[in-house]
């Protein structure tokens, strides 16, 4: 027999797995419907987490995660932000192209926290 319990939080983490997945197709959908630099499939190929939180207008929060390399720590931390205004969308349209440059050629010396629509 399974635990009842053990079934409840697995459902629960489905759920939050589907739910955060919903998040990053659903903001992919509209960059690429406001874009056209940007595919729907170039978005999703980027692999942006849900960060959990949400902008004033109720987009969901995008990340892409850039780690230093794990034998030394990071030169300098980088936060790049972008569509700060909400309707700014040529700085998503050159965080995608960043994030392009750093899916083929991060060094690692750096660590990167991209949020390309903010």
């Amino acid at each position: 027999m399974f635990d009842s319990k053990l079934l409840f939080h697995l459902a629960l983490l489905l759920s939050l797995t589907t739910a955060r997945a919903d998040e990053v197709s659903d903001t992919c959908q509209r960059i690429a419907g406001k874009l056209a630099s940007v595919s729907l499939q170039q978005c999703m190929d980027r692999q942006l987490q849900f960060s959990g939180a949400h902008s004033e207008q109720q987009i969901p929060l995008l990340i892409k995660h850039y780690p230093a390399l794990d034998e030394r720590s990071p030169q300098a931390r980088i936060l790049l932000l972008g569509g700060v205004h909400g309707d700014e969308y040529s700085s998503v349209s050159i965080l995608f192209k960043w994030m392009t440059i750093l899916d083929q050629h991060h060094s690692g010396l750096f660590e990167w926290q991209v949020v390309p629509l903010a």
